[in-house]
């Protein structure tokens, strides 16, 4: 599964506070976010993506793909508020999850502003 966040991620309703910087649960050290940045790329477990995406909701589905091997895509919130999307790869797309993490991370550590940011995975 990889999870993907946006920098509109952070777009914030105006009846909702900003995210404190100090309370982010995904920042080490007292490091802190530009608002252009974002977290570094971590490997997520399975029942915090679960949780974000309510149990893998069918009513959080944004889009499914793939005849032989479906893949879905889910909205998700993260502990820290944070908005993504989770997709959740069948067993056939990947079937060494080893591999699967080592390509993550690669592509975890590329970072632009006009790029979607992947920024974990869960495997």
């Amino acid at each position: 599964m990889g999870c993907l966040q946006s920098k509109t991620a952070n777009v914030q309703s105006p009846d909702q506070e900003p995210p404190q910087p100090d309370s982010n649960p995904d920042l080490a050290n007292g490091d802190q976010l530009d608002q252009d940045q974002v977290p570094a790329f971590k490997e997520f477990g399975l029942a915090e993506l679960r949780a974000a995406t309510n149990g893998f909701s069918s009513e959080l589905i944004v889009s499914e793909s793939g005849e032989k091997a479906p893949n879905v895509v889910y909205r998700g919130k993260l502990r820290n508020n944070g908005l993504v999307a989770i997709k959740r790869f069948s067993k056939l797309s990947w079937p060494d999850p080893q591999q699967f993490v080592a390509e993550a991370d690669g592509v975890g550590k590329v970072r632009h502003k006009r790029l979607v940011n992947l920024i974990g995975c869960c495997a």
